[in-house]
């Protein structure tokens, strides 16, 4: 869309790569930040959890 858009209505200057990189910077940090760390913490938690499960048993 933004390509359409620069070359509609001003195709003399080419700038939609700077919002697609905007934008991917923050694609990119949104996934690392609530997916990946916040998976790694849950996992981390979960082993916790386990291991006090087994220490009450014993």
């Amino acid at each position: 869309m933004l390509i359409a858009i620069n070359f509609i209505y001003s195709p003399e200057v080419i700038w939609f790569f700077y919002p697609l990189i905007g934008w991917g910077i923050g694609i990119s940090m949104h996934y690392l930040f609530g997916l990946r760390w916040v998976e790694k913490e849950l996992e981390e938690r979960e082993a916790k959890a386990e291991y006090r499960a087994r220490e009450m048993k014993k």
